[in-house]
């Protein structure tokens, strides 16, 4: 009888071990859910943020691309005027009437002028006006 009253404290004692185990991973678990709930929260804040941010950027450079292009249409920049000269002049009288697709900087090829506006923009030159 001893024996088993010894087995029944032993196994009381592994059982009482098993559930404070049990109740210390079921805390950490808790701890965890908890942390990850607030690493997203904070996550989705910073991604908010950063839209907004984003959005505010865009609409500035926008809003600068639109002044740049209505002050390139009044008047373009003499470098480019200048280029546009040399680029026909020089040339041959049968050359210079051939159809040939307009490769102007700021007029006819909207890819060409986004690319002078960023240009300008990184390099923070105003544009000429008289």
């Amino acid at each position: 009888m001893a024996f088993y009253l010894a087995q029944e404290v032993q196994l009381a004692r592994r059982h009482d071990k098993i559930l404070s185990q049990r109740l210390i991973l079921l805390q950490q678990m808790e701890n965890h859910l908890g942390d990850k709930k607030t690493e997203k929260t904070s996550q989705t804040q910073a991604a908010d943020a950063a839209y907004k941010r984003n959005a505010a950027l865009l609409n500035d450079i926008e809003a600068a691309e639109k002044r740049l292009q209505a002050r390139v249409h009044l008047q373009p920049h003499p470098d480019i005027a200048k280029l546009e000269r040399t680029r026909t002049r020089g040339k041959h009288p049968e050359l210079r009437r051939q159809k040939r697709p307009c490769h102007c900087l700021h007029r006819c090829n909207p890819m060409w002028f986004s690319l002078l506006v960023l240009l300008l923009l990184v390099l923070q030159l105003k544009p000429y006006s008289p």
